[in-house]
Order: structure tokens, then C-alpha cells, then sequence
């Protein structure tokens, strides 16, 4: 016999949703301008390496907790339930600082500072990377957008993408935005760097209502080029609620060793090897 007929498993026949572009603009800043405030209790992992080291690192079990006030506001707070605090870091999306009490460091610099060569890739992480994955930012008036179908059944999904105006046509792409089309929630952020490269890969799980908006609950970032990657299980998550300034002040510790990362570090501040009394006001 030269042929053979067996059964294999059927794709279940589930009916795609339709948007036109337009719709899909309208949606994504609906729910991105329907956000102001997060206050978030969540389960952090975090990973190193890859081909470029040839090892990978996993931290795991990391209990978190996130604030989050727009337009930049951020505080992430790490905790391990023997060690304690392990990191506690803060942003206005200028400016952040970084605290780990395990090695007595506090870092401060500015958000568009990252040295290229580090021992630990985590040491690249900005605030910033965390805030831009954690809220899909709106298009802006004087992007462009454009739209590609995936009407396959294992694909099944939507690319948004945002493009800058440059000079003399040519435009530049700023970000990709992946919907699902069983649902049509926001599945996939991509953002590049001004070169073109990738800069920032962020896959969203099962996304559910929180206060009428709907919210996903696993977030996970990649940051190819600088080889780590983070992922966030959300516990608890609450939306829009009053957030106070001062829960984005972050203090150094009594006799912390303050490092600089900025090239002109802030007036005042403590220099390069001094330690902090009674922390930074």
C-alpha cells in the first residue's frame, strides 16, 4: 500500500472577531486613557543571560509590589520571605533610584542612562522598561498606523503598527501592537529602538475585568539585547485609586553606599563611595 489515512486532532472552530483599523486605534486608547493609577500585590521572576553569556540566571519567587501613577510615576518594591526587602526601586521617569539593602548599594541616575557593560544584565533594568510594558501607551496625534490580518485559526490575530513621520516619507516604525482576534485584547507589545532594532518584547496572558477595565494578568518582558527578561503574575490589582507623592519617595538607608550612574549627578547628593546618614532628603 503507498498510502495510509489516520486522524489527527481538529482545530476547535471558534469564531474570530472583526475591527477595522480605526476600531482597533479607538480601543487600544480607550483602555490605555481609562488607567491612571495601579496599585498591584504580584509574584516576580526574573532571568539573565543567554547566547551572548552562554549561562542563564533565574531568580524566582520574588513577592512584589507595584505602584504606578501617569504620566511616569513608578515604585517597585521586591521582597523574599526569609531575606526580607531585597529591592526597592522608584522613578518619575526622569530621574530613578535603586535600593538593595542585601548589599548595602543605593543607586541613583537618570532613566536614559544604562551602562553597556555590566556583571549582571539586571543591572541594565530601568523603570521605565517596567512602566511602558505594564500600561500600553495611547497613539499620540501625528502618528500613523497601519493594520495586518492574520485570519488563520492558529494565528488568528491583528498587527497594529505605529509609525513616526520622518523626513522625505520615509516613516519610522515605533511599535507593534498584537490583538487577538478571539477577543481582540492586546496580546503582544513591541517597541524599537530608533535604529529599527527591538528593543522591548512584551507578551500579555488572559487579560480580566478589574473595576469594568480589563487588565491582564501575567505580564512578561523581554529585553532581547540586553538579555533578561521579567515576568509578573498578578495577585491582586486595583486601578484608579489615590496614590500620594510620597509613596514614590525612596530614601537611602543609614549607611548605604550611594552610586551615581548619572554623568552629572543632581545637585546636593552624596558622592561616588560616601554613605548616606540617615538617608537621602
Amino acid at each position: 500500500m503507498l498510502w495510509s489515512r489516520h486522524r489527527v486532532a481538529r482545530i476547535p472552530q471558534i469564531p474570530l472577531k472583526s475591527a477595522t483599523l480605526p476600531q482597533l486605534v479607538a480601543r487600544l486608547n480607550r483602555i490605555a486613557n481609562a488607567i491612571h493609577t495601579l496599585n498591584a500585590k504580584l509574584l516576580l521572576m526574573a532571568s539573565t543571560g543567554g547566547p551572548r553569556t552562554g549561562t542563564v540566571i533565574e531568580y524566582k519567587d520574588i513577592t512584589a509590589f507595584l505602584l504606578v501613577r501617569k504620566p511616569a510615576d513608578i515604585r517597585l518594591l521586591g521582597q523574599f520571605s526569609i531575606f526580607g526587602t531585597v529591592f526597592d526601586m522608584a522613578s518619575n521617569g526622569r530621574s530613578f533610584k535603586l535600593s538593595i539593602p542585601p548589599k548595602g548599594q543605593f543607586f541613583v541616575g537618570e532613566d536614559n542612562v544604562i551602562p553597556k557593560h555590566v556583571k549582571n544584565p539586571l543591572e541594565k533594568l530601568r523603570p521605565q522598561v517596567i512602566l511602558d510594558a505594564l500600561l500600553i501607551n495611547p497613539i499620540v496625534p501625528g502618528q500613523r498606523v497601519a493594520a495586518m490580518n492574520d485570519d488563520s485559526e492558529i494565528r488568528a490575530q491583528y498587527s497594529l503598527l505605529v509609525l513616526d513621520p520622518g523626513q522625505g516619507g520615509v516613516d519610522h516604525i515605533v511599535r507593534k501592537i498584537v490583538f487577538s482576534r478571539y477577543d481582540l485584547e492586546p496580546r503582544q507589545e513591541v517597541i524599537y529602538q530608533p535604529d529599527g532594532s527591538v528593543a522591548t518584547i512584551v507578551e500579555y496572558g488572559e487579560f480580566n475585568p478589574v473595576d469594568g477595565i480589563p487588565f491582564p494578568s501575567q505580564i512578561v518582558i523581554r529585553r532581547p539585547q540586553d538579555e533578561y527578561s521579567i515576568r509578573m503574575l498578578m495577585q491582586q490589582v486595583r486601578l484608579n485609586q489615590p496614590l500620594r507623592s510620597s509613596q514614590f519617595q525612596l530614601h537611602a538607608p543609614a549607611g548605604s553606599h550611594i552610586i551615581h550612574l548619572s554623568a552629572n549627578p543632581p545637585a546636593g547628593a552624596h558622592a561616588d563611595g560616601q554613605r548616606a546618614n540617615g538617608g537621602v532628603r
